[in-house]
């Protein structure tokens, strides 16, 4: 095994109540039972535990992706020695990156200079509604944009939006060149609501605006991966970038 992902969990609240988030609202309500920051000590024997496995399995290539909840509740300071610490893996690697998953609606020019210091990869979570949290998420954007700092985009489909009105507004008025789209989280036992043509009709829909605007600027990443993996290239949905077909993932809440 040459490279690892790493889901960690900074936070384990958040400061939305998103009614489809699978995490808060689904069954799973462990969550409660669990410390609402990642403590120091604990962040500590996560890194001497991956550096076990760096040592020992070899691992070149590692990326962390810091989620929650919502990271940005925790206290910036907090934030920083945290990053310090998971950086000090990094010299006994070939490759070392942190990510970030956020709904960017405590965004600030202060986070913006914390991301520009560890050079943290930010993924920006957006609900295509229109109202609620929507407009300081795309105040995020624009921060983002104003301070030239690279970021994507993640939406979870809803296959009653219509399509092209979702790009055109995303890449259009909202400028955004990274983008996602999430399959709700659903199961055998918690079917979704809408069928899975109703899915499919929006996938094709919007792969045949992409294709048709035909802008080699804007990616849409579960399309290009769709598109490689027929090429037979590699798939960019579990991090192609880490240079290695041989990529592992584990997830430390």
């Amino acid at each position: 095994m040459q490279a690892l992902n790493v889901v960690l969990k900074f936070t384990e609240r958040c400061n939305l109540n998103c009614s489809y988030c699978y995490y808060f609202n689904g069954l799973d309500q462990s969550y409660k039972e669990k410390p609402a920051i990642l403590s120091i000590p604990t962040a500590t024997k996560i890194v001497e535990f991956l550096t076990q496995g760096i040592n020992e399995i070899g691992i070149k290539y590692l990326s962390i992706s810091i989620h929650g909840g919502e990271p940005l509740l925790m206290p910036k300071d907090k934030f920083e020695a945290l990053c310090e610490l998971l950086f000090s893996i990094s010299p006994k690697l070939d490759g070392f990156v942190l990510h970030l998953q956020t709904n960017g609606t405590l965004l600030d020019k202060e986070w913006i200079d914390i991301f520009r210091k560890f050079q943290i990869k930010v993924g920006i979570s957006l609900d295509h509604s229109g109202h609620g949290s929507y407009y300081k998420t795309e105040k995020a954007i624009k921060l983002l944009q104003k301070e030239r700092y690279d970021f994507g985009v993640l939406s979870v489909i809803d296959p009653t939006n219509d399509a092209e009105i979702i790009y055109n507004h995303l890449v259009k008025t909202l400028n955004i060149n990274g983008i996602d789209f999430l399959w709700p989280d659903f199961t055998h036992d918690r079917r979704p609501p809408y069928s899975a043509e109703k899915y499919g009709e929006f996938i094709n829909k919007m792969f045949n605006i992409w294709t048709i605007n035909d802008d080699p600027n804007t990616r849409i990443r579960f399309l290009n991966s769709y598109i490689n993996l027929f090429l037979g290239s590699e798939g960019l949905i579990y991090g192609a970038e880490e240079q290695t077909k041989e990529m592992v993932f584990i997830s430390l809440l």
